[in-house]
């Protein structure tokens, strides 16, 4: 009956799985971790190399954005507490994530 609705009504039921914090999130063969991060994140592009890493604020300013990231990671001590957007672009694509910065 969808629900109480009468007339053409379509129910859709969605499931969603989202990544538990501490997991490493795997999107298409880009693995971004630890998420919660508090000192550096971690990216792995498996196919493509990554040509640049950007990080937006909440009010869309770039807060970081480099096309190098060492052995230790990415370093986000710079960034408040909070959630980000992080947009890693490969030779194919971009990929986008939120990224929670816990310090």
């Amino acid at each position: 009956t969808g629900g109480g609705c009468y007339g053409d009504t379509l129910m859709l039921i969605v499931n969603i799985s989202p990544a538990s914090g501490e997991d490493e999130l795997d999107m298409e063969g880009i693995s971004i971790y630890p998420n919660p991060a508090s000192e550096n994140v971690f990216i792995n592009a498996i196919q493509d190399k990554i040509i640049k890493l950007s990080i937006i604020d909440a009010k869309g300013r770039l807060m970081l954005e480099t096309k190098t990231m060492d052995e230790n990671g990415l370093s986000i001590t710079q960034l408040e507490d909070g959630i980000y957007l992080l947009l890693v672009q490969t030779e194919q694509t971009t990929f986008t994530q939120k990224l929670m910065v816990k310090h």
